[in-house]
């Protein structure tokens, strides 16, 4: 929703700087991977692939945004199959072969697909080390070449960056807010809350405050009309 409510202003007619934001307690640990079967185990692979086929719920969606870039950036034969409900029935169609692979959540893969090999990680959209990702694995970042090439990217993902947000309404006294961000940074530091979040496999990196989110979402509305029309163009196509 933060990046099409960008892209797409006439019909999101919403800014996300119009809440008031308490923190973000991880960023979205955004990997793209392949399912073994295809054959494909590199970044090269995927790029000499004649037609990769990725699900996704709608146009718009995370895990679209992340394809249409692969697509549209890169160059990467993607065909994009539309209308499933979520990651779960995407999942379930990867494992029927209907499609080739997906871009999620690392920490959302199932975990016997990773123990036993059944899919290779080909691309990381975190430019933060993700827990158990083995580390040749290279981040979108690192592949584009040019200052303008980098500062799309940056704006096709920094919704990653704020993927696991708390936010409240514009019309919480400042006083309040300013217990609630002091509570929250807190609670992503409490021992027992870090011990909690390592035992369910749900890794917290990168929390983010409420005054830190604040500015991000500021510069994130702040790029020019030319970049704006450039990401509309990567993940409308």
């Amino acid at each position: 929703m933060i990046t099409e409510s960008l892209v797409n202003a006439d019909k999101i007619r919403f800014k996300f700087t119009d809440v008031a934001w308490i923190g973000s307690i991880t960023r979205d640990l955004r990997v793209c991977y392949a399912w073994a079967a295809t054959g494909i185990k590199t970044w090269d692979d995927l790029e000499k692939y004649k037609q990769f086929n990725m699900g996704a719920p709608a146009q718009g969606t995370s895990s679209f945004v992340n394809s249409a870039v692969l697509k549209n950036m890169f160059g990467v034969a993607v065909h994009h199959v539309m209308g499933y409900a979520g990651s779960a029935e995407q999942r379930l169609a990867i494992e029927r072969g209907e499609l080739d692979g997906d871009c999620g959540a690392w920490s959302s893969v199932p975990p016997d697909w990773i123990a036993n090999r059944k899919v290779n990680p080909i691309v990381s959209f975190s430019p933060e080390p993700i827990p158990g990702l083995p580390q040749n694995v290279p981040f979108v970042g690192d592949l584009v070449v040019g200052r303008e090439a980098k500062d799309l990217l940056d704006v096709l993902t920094t919704p990653d960056a704020l993927g696991r947000p708390y936010v409240t309404s514009k019309q919480v006294p400042d006083d309040r807010l300013t217990v609630l961000r002091a509570a929250f940074d807190a609670a992503v530091k409490d021992s027992q809350f870090l011990a909690e979040t390592k035992k369910l496999d749900l890794p917290v990196v990168g929390p983010t405050g409420g005054a830190a989110t604040d500015k991000m979402i500021e510069a994130f509305y702040a790029v020019s009309p030319a970049l704006i029309a450039r990401a509309r163009a990567i993940i409308t196509k």
